[in-house]
């Protein structure tokens, strides 16, 4: 089992060995923007390679740009299609629901759940009137009837893992045991530090256990030797003794089906979908992608 730490948010990956720790900044979000680095312009690097070896130009990709804006988003180009990838938290997964479920907007507890974990401020500052709630619980079923075609159905997730040694053979980074994906497509999105003062969800879930239609099965990434080369030698530069890279995971949202209809922490969204690309890149920042995996590599 691979555990996902999203900040305040806990994924729980089944189907693959081991167990290895994802953790992320929870309020970090990225936006594209295209851009080309070129790494002979990093520092030397303090180890000189074999004579018949050249230290190589690594190839970049347009990538996403780490910004702090908590409210960005990523609009990426996969499959000839542009979409827009929203973080996965449980704001955005609760507004997916209602898109993707058709609820009655006419429920008013349906409502204030929708307050309760979207705008717990306002939930806070107007729910003990009952004259200035019911104001402010109609004002909110109009902005989720205005809003409701714009809310996700695609979010992505981050994580992190480590490379093992580099097989000359296969061409590839080896992936250890604890790291390989094997049918790797069930995970649990939780926020553990989610609180509204006053405020408790109803009808609307709280965990949301995601089934990949495509589950990953993967124990290697494939890299051409002198890109290799030129990664570890960055690696080494950067003082990254574990070989850690990091991860985006795009995924696409089908539809949900809920259970345990008791509401609140009890009531759970299964939530089927479809791993779109999983991105892999040498720096925190995710400027530098080396990998892509899309289930068909």
């Amino acid at each position: 089992m691979r555990a996902l730490k999203l900040g305040l948010s806990v994924v729980t990956l089944l189907g693959c060995l081991g167990t290895l720790a994802y953790v992320t900044d929870a309020g970090a979000q990225f936006v594209a923007a295209p851009m080309s680095e070129d790494l002979s312009a990093t520092r030397p690097v303090p180890v000189t390679p074999p004579p018949s070896a050249v230290t190589p130009r690594l190839p970049v990709r347009p990538a996403p740009m780490l910004t702090p804006d908590p409210t960005a988003d990523i609009t990426l180009q996969i499959g000839g299609l542009s979409s827009v990838y929203k973080r996965a938290s449980l704001q955005n997964l609760s507004q997916a629901f209602i898109k993707l479920t058709g609820v009655d907007l006419n429920d008013d507890v349906l409502i204030d759940d929708f307050a309760i974990i979207n705008h717990c401020d306002i939930y806070t500052r107007y729910f003990k009137d009952e004259f200035s709630w019911r104001q402010a619980r109609e004002a909110f079923r109009r902005v989720i009837q205005r809003e409701l075609e714009s809310y996700p159905e695609n979010v992505y997730m981050l994580g992190s893992l480590t490379l093992g040694r580099y097989d000359f053979e296969r061409k590839a980074f080896m992936l250890d045991e604890e790291s390989k994906f094997v049918r790797t497509g069930a995970f649990a999105f939780s926020d553990r530090g989610f609180s509204c003062p006053g405020g408790v969800v109803k009808q609307l879930p709280l965990t949301y256990n995601f089934r990949l239609t495509n589950p990953i099965t993967l124990d290697r990434f494939e890299v051409p030797e002198e890109k290799a080369f030129t990664i570890t030698r960055i690696m080494e530069q950067e003082q990254n003794r574990d070989r850690k890279v990091y991860l985006s995971f795009f995924i696409r949202i089908n539809d949900f089906t809920t259970q345990n209809e008791g509401g609140g922490a009890g009531l759970r969204a299964t939530t089927r979908a479809t791993l779109m690309s999983m991105r892999v890149y040498l720096d925190r920042q995710r400027k530098i992608q080396i990998y892509e995996y899309t289930g068909t590599n």
